[in-house]
């Protein structure tokens, strides 16, 4: 059930941020977390039709995940480097793994590094693909960063220049 307001959501992030993360990361990541969750809460409001964004409502999942992906990452030790999230259709999965995405992407672009950083997103249907990627361009117009910016690949873009999908996902991982 979705129960956790964005001024929770924050309040619990910013926490972890400042308990359990190293102190030359906390000023970014602070910034980009309240800059990335207010944009999701936006595009959310907005496709939900909702008067305020503070009307949002989150999983725990979300959250779990938003701060398992970024201790991973910007924790003291950090332990893992994949996460995979599971939960059912329509439960909120696209943001659970969006926004930490988006948080550490900017963190890093603020603090002067991972200029091209890729994330490689699978899903089963080209179609849900599309999906998915019209949904993180929408909350990607809500976050107010100009050095931000997302790519859509799929398999007939790489035909059209007449490379396999392995020389693609090459390309787009060695070469930018």
């Amino acid at each position: 059930a979705r129960k956790i307001s964005p001024t929770e959501f924050e309040t619990e992030l910013l926490a972890t941020i400042e308990s359990e993360m190293p102190p030359h990361w906390r000023k970014s990541l602070t910034f980009s977390a309240r800059v990335v969750l207010q944009g999701v809460c936006d595009e959310i409001a907005r496709k939900t039709k909702m008067k305020n964004s503070s009307d949002v409502r989150f999983s725990r999942f979300q959250l779990d995940a938003t701060k398992a992906m970024l201790l991973s990452e910007f924790g003291w030790k950090p332990t893992k480097n994949s996460q995979i999230i599971t939960a059912g259709v329509g439960s909120g999965k696209t943001f659970a793994f969006s926004l930490p995405i988006f948080i550490s992407s900017l963190a890093r672009l603020r603090a002067g590094l991972d200029y091209h950083r890729t994330c490689l997103l699978v899903y089963p249907r080209k179609a849900l693909a599309k999906d998915q990627f019209d949904v993180l361009s929408k909350i990607r117009s809500h976050i107010t960063s100009p050095l931000l910016n997302i790519h859509f690949e799929h398999h007939e873009a790489y035909q059209e220049r007449g490379l396999t999908v392995r020389q693609g996902l090459e390309q787009v991982f060695i070469h930018r």
